[in-house]
């Protein structure tokens, strides 16, 4: 969902807010291809490596306001505001290795939420002027960014993989 609304009260100004959402849901698959000693493992590239637990969602909101104003061709003042608020969670497998023995081991899951908050500030002044025959554009602006994110993790040490021909 990404609805725009523009307003142009006069000929000199416009604001445009805009809004996006988006929720994302995939089941991580993190391992890809095996490899013991430098050598591909001819395994089915049907066999699943992750967990059946494994997941990931995410939710984003943005929402960005914007102003222009222009008091004639030569110079613009541009404000824009932008909050994003994102959460984050999801349970995934993480390293592994063929060991010696033909197991697939040191093996651990990661489960994590995070929830985050961006702000962002934007004022831009720009003037345009001639110097004899050099055109000239001068942008001067200010910013400031806020991020506020807290993130819960948990590691989990999971068991060995006996027979990579052969998940279980």
């Amino acid at each position: 969902v990404t609805p725009t609304v523009s307003w142009k009260p006069d000929q000199n100004q416009t604001w445009t807010l805009d809004y996006d959402y988006r929720r994302i849901e995939i089941v991580p698959d993190n391992y890809g291809i095996l490899f013991k000693n430098g050598q591909l493992i001819p395994v089915d590239r049907k066999l699943k490596y992750y967990s059946p637990f494994n997941f990931t969602e995410q939710e984003i909101h943005r929402i960005t306001l914007q102003h222009e104003w222009s008091e004639n061709e030569s110079f613009m003042l541009r404000n824009n505001f932008v909050y994003e608020g994102r959460d984050l969670s999801f349970v995934r497998n993480a390293i592994g290795s063929i060991n010696a023995a033909g197991q697939f081991a040191s093996r651990n899951a990661r489960e994590q939420t995070d929830n985050a908050d961006y702000l962002q500030y934007q004022i831009e002044a720009v003037r345009k002027f001639e110097t004899g025959p050099w055109l000239h554009t001068l942008l001067m602006g200010f910013e400031y960014e806020r991020a506020n994110i807290d993130t819960v993790r948990s590691d989990i040490a999971l068991a060995n993989i006996v027979d990579p021909f052969n998940p279980v």
